[in-house]
């Protein structure tokens, strides 16, 4: 499934425009950005086997001229007794930047 989504000016001229790519899923696996016909930002997501993603490139334009500028691993620690994550950490560059816990409510 891809979602496109663009927006225009007063004139009717293209500004920006974002094209979201998902598996069957749901999973989003691209994203690309574009602002007057330049590509702005493009990202790439891996997931691992229960859906939850473990791999997040970050592009700066796309194509072979693009320099990649970042790189995010999730590492997943802890799953409740639904199968949810709800505790997680986040490397950026190989380094851990953050830990994410969340708390899920069920009725």
């Amino acid at each position: 499934r891809v979602i496109t989504e663009t927006h225009y000016d007063r004139q009717g001229t293209e500004q920006e425009k974002r094209v979201t790519q998902y598996d069957e899923e749901g999973n989003k696996l691209d994203y690309l950005f574009t602002y007057q016909g330049r590509v702005k930002a493009r990202e790439f997501y891996t997931f691992n086997e229960r859906g939850d993603i473990v791999e997040e490139r970050l592009l700066k334009g796309a194509g072979p001229e693009s320099d990649e500028y970042r790189v995010d691993m999730y590492k997943y620690l802890q799953y409740d007794e639904e199968g949810n994550w709800i505790k997680r950490e986040k490397y950026m560059d190989g380094q851990i930047d953050q830990l994410h816990e969340r708390l899920i409510e069920y009725d």
